[in-house]
C-alpha cells in the first residue's frame, strides 16, 4: 500500500501539472492543481490522487500496527493519511481548512518518515529515511517559522513545498520496498 500510493501519486501529480495551462513547478503548489481558477482535468485528478494517497496509507498504517505492534510509526503515519485525504476533500479555495490539513499532512508525514527506524531491522535504510524526514521536516519548520525569509523559499513556494512532500513520498516507496522485500525472506 506503501508503494502504490506513493507511485500513483507521483504519476497522476505529475500528469495533472502537465494539463494544468502555465503550471511551474517553482513558483505553484501542489495544491494550485485543485484551486481556484480549476482548471480540468488537472483538479479532478489532483482530488482523487491525494486522496487514494491517503486512503492507501492509512490502510498501510493499520497492516503495519498489526505486523509490527509497534505504535509511533503507524501512528504518525495515519494521522498524515487523514491530512492528506483532506487534502483531496477540501482544495486550496477552502481556506482554512485546506491548510489545516496540509499542515497535518506535512508534519505528521515527515514525523512518520524519520520515525520508521522504529520498525526497520538493522538496515542502512533506517538512516536514509530518518534524513528524509529530517529534511521535509526542517522545511516546514523553517517555512511556518520565518516564512518567505526560509532558505528553501529561494526554491520558489512551489519547490519549497515539493521538497518537504517528495522526500517523505520517496521514503515511504523505500520503506514499501524493503517492507515487502523482507516479509518475502520471511516466508
Amino acid at each position: 500500500m506503501l508503494i502504490i500510493g506513493s507511485i500513483q501519486f507521483m504519476l497522476f501529480v505529475t500528469i495533472a501539472e502537465t494539463l494544468y495551462p502555465g503550471y511551474n513547478t517553482g513558483i505553484n503548489t501542489l495544491s494550485d492543481l485543485a484551486d481556484l481558477p480549476v482548471y480540468e482535468p488537472s483538479a479532478t485528478i489532483f482530488n482523487i490522487t491525494v486522496f487514494l494517497l491517503g486512503l492507501c496509507l492509512i490502510i498501510a498504517s493499520y497492516l503495519i500496527y498489526r505486523k509490527f505492534g509497534r505504535k509511533i510509526f503507524p501512528s504518525l503515519l495515519a494521522i498524515s493519511s487523514i491530512g492528506i485525504m483532506g487534502v483531496g476533500i477540501f482544495p486550496g479555495h477552502t481556506g482554512g481548512t485546506h491548510v489545516l490539513f496540509a499542515m497535518t499532512a506535512f508534519i505528521f508525514g515527515s514525523l512518520a518518515v524519520i520515525s520508521s527506524f522504529t520498525i526497520l531491522r538493522d538496515s542502512l535504510l533506517k538512516y536514509i529515511l530518518i534524513v528524509l524526514g529530517a529534511i521535509g521536516f526542517i522545511d516546514i519548520l523553517l517555512v511556518i517559522i520565518l516564512q518567505n525569509t526560509s532558505p528553501f523559499m529561494a526554491l520558489g513556494e512551489g519547490g519549497a513545498e515539493r521538497l518537504i512532500a517528495y522526500p517523505v513520498i520517496l521514503g515511504l516507496i523505500a520503506l514499501g520496498g524493503y517492507l515487502t522485500g523482507s516479509a518475502r525472506q520471511e516466508s
